[in-house]
Order: structure tokens, then C-alpha cells, then sequence
């Protein structure tokens, strides 16, 4: 009971920007869960976005510190997310909204890699300029085979 006390006040010490990134993560990533089990996902194409260049984010190294709201975004969703498994697409398309309503660019990859038992592992990740926001850790393990990127300032 002492750790739930503990963990209310501390939530309450941090800026509104944070409480409000930390509803929107979470509101955003419990619907798309439950939404790819019971929607196919071909209905989530118009969300996506145009196919892009099979772009792989670890090329390039990010120009420079993560903007604030960039880092919030992708603190609050690995931490909603950490303790789930096969999250990674939920995660990129709850960032991809997320980053939408800020009217920035992003793509969402996705990428395979065998399994040292023969299994096909699937992957999803989301990057914004150079940052990749959902799904890091061993991404140069998997071959990219989609990207689709999202510009709304160019859709305007």
C-alpha cells in the first residue's frame, strides 16, 4: 500500500506536460493492443502512411539531442509497454498518432530475422529524425522489408 501512495505522489510531482504525455501514451497504446487483435490489419494501412525507402535507421547517427516532447513520448510508451509482451506494433502506431498530432515526419519500420531455430521473428519500430522512439535494442539483427513515412506538414 506504501508503494502505491509512494508512486500517486510522485506522478503528481511532474509537470502537467508529462501527466498529459503519460494519458495519451497510455490511452493510445491500450487501443491499439486490443484493436490489432480484433481489427485486421489491413485497416490500419490509411494510419501508416505512403511506402517508403527500406531507410534503416542505424545508418545514420541523430543530429543532436532529442526534442523534449520526442523524448517524453518514447519514455512514457517503453515504460507502459515494458512489462508486455509482442508490443512493438502497438507502440509504433500509438507513437505514430502521438507524433501526428505534433505535425512531425516519422516512419514506422518493420523487419524480420530468423530465429536460431528457424522461427521468423517480426518487428516493428518508430523513429523520428534519426531518433528511433518504439522498439530499439538489437535492430541491425533484422532485415528491414517495409517502411512507411508520414510527413503532415506535407499533406496540408
Amino acid at each position: 500500500m506504501i508503494g502505491i501512495i509512494r508512486r500517486i505522489r510522485t506522478f503528481a510531482r511532474l509537470p502537467w506536460r508529462d501527466r498529459l504525455a503519460w494519458a495519451e501514451s497510455t490511452a493510445l497504446f491500450w487501443w491499439f493492443t486490443v484493436a490489432l487483435k480484433l481489427v485486421p490489419f489491413r485497416r490500419f494501412k490509411r494510419l501508416l502512411g505512403p511506402a517508403g525507402d527500406k531507410d534503416s535507421p542505424w545508418e545514420r547517427e541523430p543530429s543532436g539531442p532529442a526534442p523534449d516532447d520526442i523524448r517524453i513520448l518514447s519514455l512514457w510508451l517503453r515504460r507502459i509497454a515494458r512489462k508486455h509482451q509482442d508490443t512493438c506494433l502497438a507502440q509504433a502506431l500509438a507513437g505514430r498518432v502521438m507524433i501526428r498530432r505534433r505535425r512531425l515526419p516519422s516512419t514506422v519500420s518493420f523487419g524480420v530475422r530468423e530465429e536460431a531455430d528457424g522461427e521468423l521473428d517480426f518487428h516493428a519500430w518508430l523513429v523520428h529524425d534519426d531518433w528511433v522512439l518504439t522498439g530499439g535494442g538489437a535492430l541491425r539483427s533484422y532485415s528491414v522489408i517495409a517502411t512507411f513515412y508520414d510527413d503532415p506538414e506535407r499533406r496540408r
